[in-house]
């Protein structure tokens, strides 16, 4: 018959045996070290000098005194010395000063988790977990902090088909989800009653476009990684872009930062305004040197405002405007001196810059601007009023086709008629020469 247990080879009882106390107290001293088994150190290589009853260790390596050659061994300090037990393969000591799990594997003590002691089938904190719930927790909160950087929660799916989301639940009925529900797209979606679903926002994973539920009427305040939308009191940063769902609209030039493109339909801004006043809506430039923090005078040249007009050629946009509306500075400006004109300019045929037509200064109405081609004054693109060479132009009548002479007042240039005298006055009935004949 044996004498000891197989597994924690503890004393047994033998048949006719004195002292059978000492067997039985040897087995409990061997279970009261092994059972629920924590060690303060599995480091240690000499013995402590005073230690309490019961203090256990797992020996170091190359160790030294009452220890010697129990390296790997858990030692007991006992009152008349240290009791050595040799551990099984399988158990399981907790690690007091390093705050870890230790496994034996026949040879070593290693770390448990790395042996395969995670992963657990179920963990339940303050609750029970379950086959649908693996993790289940009850608490006011639940803490998922940083590691001395990032911190990320992954929810990860097979496939594209099935869902990984986060559900919020009422009474464990669903109210509202957000992640990638059965699709790629993200989106967030909300239910009255846990069963019918409304899809309130979608995000489409290759555009990063977002779609809202319904038709909303006012600003929605929805932000996309190019633009943040303005709500009444709030402040736009970055660049706005809007165009419609059909395509993608090519870059603008440098400096934009409001876009908006349509394909299909002519793209229109449209300002409304309803009120008891006068007022209507306002297009407003303003135009300052220096900086936001600290603006300083317009100088004479400056440019306050343009209206371009940019158009596709046979490559590309144009680069600079070939047509439009430019306030400029005219002096330098203060408080009470704000000198200013405003020139109109097109691109004639053939060409590929832009030519003022019309200035309007504070003295004057100019056409031209004295630097290009000469430029016509001309009523209905035909009868031309001033000529290029800024001569005063009359319409040509001949006698039989003369027009009405009302209003008075009015000049022509007479074509034919006696005495070789071309220029004609209206007095209200009758065309009359400079000296005053009628003319026949």
């Amino acid at each position: 018959m044996a004498d000891q247990t197989p597994t924690l080879k503890m004393p047994y009882i033998m048949p006719s045996q004195a002292q059978k106390h000492v067997t039985h107290n040897q087995a409990l001293e061997i279970l009261d070290a092994v059972v629920q088994l924590s060690v303060l150190s599995k480091a240690a290589a000499a013995p402590p000098g005073d230690p309490d009853e019961g203090d256990r260790y797992i020996v170091g390596a190359a160790p030294t005194g009452a220890w010697s050659g129990q390296a790997g061994r858990i030692a007991v300090a006992r009152p008349g010395g240290w009791a050595i037990i040799p551990p099984r393969a399988g158990w399981i000591a907790w690690i007091a000063d390093e705050e870890a799990l230790a496994l034996f594997d026949g040879t070593d003590w290693v770390d448990a988790v790395a042996a395969g002691l995670n992963p657990v089938a179920l963990v339940g904190v303050n609750a029970t977990a379950d086959a649908g719930n693996r993790i289940s927790v009850a608490s006011a909160a639940s803490l998922f902090s940083h590691e001395g950087g990032d911190h990320r929660l992954k929810i990860n799916k097979a496939d594209a088909g099935d869902t990984a989301s986060v559900l919020f639940q009422s009474g464990f009925s669903g109210r509202a989800e957000f992640g990638l529900a059965g699709e790629d797209d993200f989106s967030v979606k909300v239910s009255p009653d846990g069963s019918a679903w409304t899809q309130a926002l979608a995000v489409d994973a290759a555009s990063g476009l977002a779609v809202v539920a319904g038709d909303p009427v006012e600003d929605l305040g929805v932000a996309t990684r190019r633009y943040a939308m303005s709500r009444q009191g709030d402040t736009m940063t970055g660049a706005l872009q809007l165009h419609g769902t059909a395509h993608t609209p090519q870059a603008g030039p440098a400096g934009t930062i409001m876009h908006v493109s349509n394909q299909g339909d002519a793209t229109r801004v449209l300002f409304d305004n309803y009120n008891s006043g006068a007022g209507g809506p306002n297009f407003t430039f303003r135009k300052a040197r220096g900086t936001a923090a600290a603006p300083s005078a317009l100088q004479s040249g400056d440019q306050v405002f343009n209206i371009a007009a940019f158009g596709y050629g046979a490559t590309q946009h144009n680069a600079v405007s070939l047509g439009g509306i430019v306030a400029r500075a005219t002096e330098a400006w203060t408080d009470t001196a704000r000198g200013l004109d405003m020139a109109f300019s097109v691109c004639v045929n053939g060409t590929a810059s832009a030519v003022p037509h019309l200035r309007l200064t504070g003295l004057n109405v100019r056409f031209g601007d004295g630097t290009g081609s000469p430029i016509a004054l001309q009523m209905n693109g035909a009868n031309t009023i001033v000529s290029a060479e800024r001569h005063l132009m009359l319409r040509a009548y001949a006698v039989a086709g003369l027009p009405s002479a009302a209003p008075e007042g009015q000049v022509i240039y007479v074509s034919d008629g006696s005495s070789n005298r071309r220029m004609a006055v209206s007095d209200g009935t009758n065309w009359r020469f400079p000296d005053g004949a009628v003319v026949s």
